[in-house]
């Protein structure tokens, strides 16, 4: 509303701004000693005027084409106000609505993040040193706005967004444009810390009822919850309970193992774990010449081989016939969403340390340990 009184206004100021130099101009010519030789050194005049640069080139000599010149200085000012401060308040204003999560989202092939912990900025960081620089990031949680500011003040990254709402509603998820994102991490989020795992479950249902083919990363607190996210046909599924235990024990005997995995796991670093995709040259080769091709290529250790199938599947394949109240309303969403929801799902397989022998298939992607990014 406030841009729209501001056009109206220069608008108006640009018609008294013409009206001027046509009556500057039509004062000169009927002089005898006019400073002015047509039009076009008025509107020359006017310009240089208004926007106080004063070659002195041109001046109006007569008295009326001076008391008007005077009306032109002062609209000259008034106008490059108007405009400074237009300019300043629409960018001001669209930082402010950045900041609050309530910026216009226009994105697509981007990454959404949804939820927050104190791991966010770290999680973004990594994300962009392991990524290209230019992959959107759309967050969408309903954190503290200092919270937030703190994230887009240390992260001081121009491709990512903010929407503030809650991501297990569809019509949230519809406003990021959740259809044309491709892919989702879901964090464990600790503004809810009574009701962690079942958002994260009810944000991977809402994900895969608005995107059937995206791929989902999710965070969550407690093992016994994970059956409950295959079901939801989560890509990737992290539960720190799983890896804590091991980690924390194993440093009791051998003071290797955790800081081995402290290395493979360094976003960024020279030695971490990567996959890379095989060329199709090699697709019907052994496992042998595959690890043989890294090495001369990349200077990369090949470790193990990943695959991802797709199989059709049923309600009755993903829930059992006792199920809990959570597995009904799993159910419910599923019978609820889109029919292609349920015609395929991705099964993921890593081998680790293959025979030599082993015969790579077209869909085989390399566990890469180091190597050049």
């Amino acid at each position: 509303m406030l841009l729209n009184s501001r056009v109206l206004l220069f608008a108006s100021l640009v018609t008294i701004f013409i009206t001027l130099v046509l009556l500057v101009s039509f004062f000169e010519e009927q002089s005898a000693t006019a400073g002015f030789h047509g039009l076009g050194d008025a509107f020359w005049w006017a310009v240089v005027t208004a926007s106080t640069t004063g070659y002195g080139d041109v001046v109006p000599q007569t008295g009326a084409g001076r008391i008007l010149a005077v009306g032109v200085m002062f609209l000259g000012v008034i106008s490059m106000s108007l405009i400074t401060g237009t300019v300043a308040s629409v960018l001001v204003e669209r930082k402010i609505l950045r900041g609050l999560g309530m910026e216009k989202i226009i994105l697509t092939g981007h990454l959404i993040i949804c939820g927050y912990n104190f791991r966010l900025i770290r999680i973004i960081g990594a994300i962009r040193k392991m990524y290209p620089d230019n992959l959107p990031i759309l967050v969408i949680n309903q954190a503290e706005e200092e919270k937030i500011m703190e994230v887009m003040s240390q992260t001081k990254d121009r491709h990512l967004h903010f929407l503030r709402g809650d991501y297990v509603h569809e019509e949230i998820l519809k406003q990021g444009n959740a259809a044309r994102a491709q892919a989702a991490l879901i964090l464990s989020d600790f503004t809810t810390p009574e009701r962690t795992d079942e958002r994260t479950i009810l944000a991977a249902l809402a994900l895969r009822a608005a995107n059937p083919g995206l791929r989902i990363i999710a965070e969550i607190q407690r093992e016994e919850n994970i059956p409950h996210l295959r079901r939801a046909r989560v890509n990737e599924i992290v539960c720190g309970d799983s890896y804590t235990p091991f980690i924390l024990a194993s440093g009791v005997l051998s003071s290797g193992i955790p800081r081995t995995l402290d290395i493979l796991l360094q976003p960024g670093s020279a030695q971490s774990l990567k996959v890379g995709q095989i060329p199709a040259s090699l697709v019907g080769k052994t496992f042998k010449e595959v690890s043989s091709h890294f090495r001369e290529k990349d200077s990369a250790l090949v470790i193990g081989l990943v695959s991802e199938t797709r199989k059709g599947i049923s309600l009755s394949d993903i829930l059992s016939s006792d199920s809990s109240a959570i597995d009904q309303f799993i159910t419910r969403k599923l019978a609820e969403a889109e029919p292609e929801i349920l015609t395929q799902r991705a099964g993921l397989q890593v081998l680790i340390a293959p025979p030599d022998g082993q015969e790579i298939e077209p869909k085989d992607m390399a566990l890469l340990l180091g190597g050049k990014s």
